[in-house]
């Protein structure tokens, strides 16, 4: 009888007091999350360090990551319930703010509301993505790894058409990832998808051959067996590029894509 009140008691208590209190308050673990935000298309990556000195990074897709934001803040700037924490940067650009509000979905990753206040705390902007965990080193890295000794080369390529190097963002199962297509007039182009959160690529190749245009379409067959071997797109507007990418295998679709790619020039 003892212990049920006791019980009782504790419910009662718990009832009255804030969720953190009770079930324990949740903190932002040491690492490196990353992810791609399509509403201002911008790469971003999150880095919690254990000695309280942290980063947020921001990183321009439609210019190649050639510039570069580096946005440090401290623990006072985070504020953790039991459901999620909040990261405020101050003064983040003319005097408003930016605000990261991270909810947990799976360890793995976290589900970000992103939203922009001015001087009186009032919204202007919000955007939502996903931060993947990456225990190695980041996507934009891997990109610099894949382009290091090419991109200059390939951004003097473009042209008018269709021609040159392509990088952006492909919305694939509910998320959205980096990619890259080279597309050449005389040599086998290809399509890299960078997997956040994951050293690994997905890539696909194809021949001048197998581009084939009709009116203002664009499709293409790429060598992959499972991953984009089929590629639609229409004429470039402003050096952008939106088209579709699905798979196919023995006859059964697997999967569609679609993407929205900037013209990478120098």
């Amino acid at each position: 009888m003892t212990k049920l009140l006791v019980s009782i008691t504790l419910m009662l208590v718990c009832a009255l007091m804030p969720v953190s209190a009770c079930c324990g308050t949740k903190t932002l673990p040491p690492g490196l999350w990353e992810g791609v935000s399509e509403s201002d298309y911008s790469y971003k990556l999150l880095q919690i360090n254990e000695n309280g000195e942290h980063f947020l990074f921001e990183a321009g897709i439609g210019n190649g990551f050639r510039h570069i934001r580096r946005i440090p803040f401290g623990n006072g700037d985070i504020e953790c319930s039991a459901l999620n924490c909040e990261i405020t940067l101050q003064n983040y650009e003319d005097g408003h703010d930016k605000h990261l509000i991270l909810s947990p979905s799976i360890d793995t990753h976290y589900k970000v509301l992103e939203s922009t206040t001015d001087k009186n705390n009032k919204p202007i902007l919000s955007s939502t993505y996903q931060l993947d965990k990456q225990n190695n080193q980041s996507s934009v890295r891997n990109f610099m790894d894949e382009y290091r000794n090419s991109i200059i080369a390939l951004a003097n390529t473009a042209t008018g058409d269709i021609y040159g190097l392509w990088v952006g963002i492909m919305r694939i199962d509910d998320k959205d990832e980096l990619i890259s297509i080279e597309i050449y007039p005389k040599q086998e182009g290809r399509l890299v998808r960078f997997i956040n959160g994951s050293s690994y690529t997905n890539q696909t190749s194809f021949k001048p051959e197998d581009i084939h245009k009709e009116g203002s379409v664009y499709t293409v067959k790429t060598s992959h067996p499972t991953f984009a071997n089929s590629l639609l797109f229409t004429i470039p507007v402003s050096d952008v590029l939106n088209g579709y990418a699905y798979s196919v295998y023995k006859d059964q679709p697997l999967e569609n894509m679609t993407f929205t790619l900037y013209r990478i020039r120098n």
